[in-house]
């Protein structure tokens, strides 16, 4: 981290649109886009850190599932095929049993 974002770390995000308004308001744009440039850099991080996040669920994801299927006999396999494929017949015959 370079110094001039570590004197950003401590400031809240409205600390930070605070400061910008107060730039703005006093002609100091210069000091304006060195906040504004810090809030873009913590959208983005906030932005990487969910995408991180999303993959890394979607890969759990992925990995239960194969996990699963690997574990279930072929013809379960083919029950869950057909009930995908068939789902409204399969709701219909369950309304029938009942």
């Amino acid at each position: 981290m370079t110094k001039k974002r570590a004197k950003y770390v401590k400031l809240t995000d409205s600390d930070l649109e605070r400061e910008i308004t107060a730039c703005a308001e006093s002609k100091d744009f210069k000091k304006g886009i060195e906040f504004a440039d810090e809030v873009t850099k913590r959208e983005e991080a906030k932005a990487s850190e969910i995408k991180r996040t999303e993959g890394k669920a979607t890969t759990a994801l992925k990995n239960s599932v194969k996990a699963f299927i690997t574990g279930v006999s072929p013809e379960v396999l083919t029950a869950f095929i057909f009930t995908q494929n068939n789902i409204e017949l399969v709701l219909k015959l369950a309304k029938q049993s009942d």
